[in-house]
C-alpha cells in the first residue's frame, strides 16, 4: 500500500506540474532532442569513418579478405 506523507506530497505535485512544459536542467525538451540527435549523428559518422578506413586499409594491404571461418 502506498502512503503519501506531507513531505512527499509537495514533490509529487511539483513533479506533475512540470508535465505540461517539461524542463530538464533548465532546457526545453525540444532542445534535448536536438542534442540527442546531434550526438547520435556524430557517433554514426565516427562509426562509418572507422569502418571505412579499416576497409580501405584492408584493400590496400593486398592480403586476402576471406572470412575467418573460410
Amino acid at each position: 500500500m502506498i502512503s503519501l506523507h506531507s513531505s512527499n506530497l509537495y514533490f509529487f505535485l511539483a513533479a506533475t506540474a512540470d508535465a505540461a512544459n517539461p524542463v530538464i536542467f533548465g532546457k526545453d525538451l525540444n532542445t534535448w532532442m536536438i542534442y540527442a540527435v546531434s550526438v547520435l549523428g556524430l557517433m554514426s559518422l565516427g562509426f562509418v569513418w572507422t569502418w571505412g578506413t579499416g576497409f580501405l586499409r584492408d584493400i590496400k594491404s593486398g592480403a586476402s579478405n576471406d572470412q575467418p571461418w573460410q
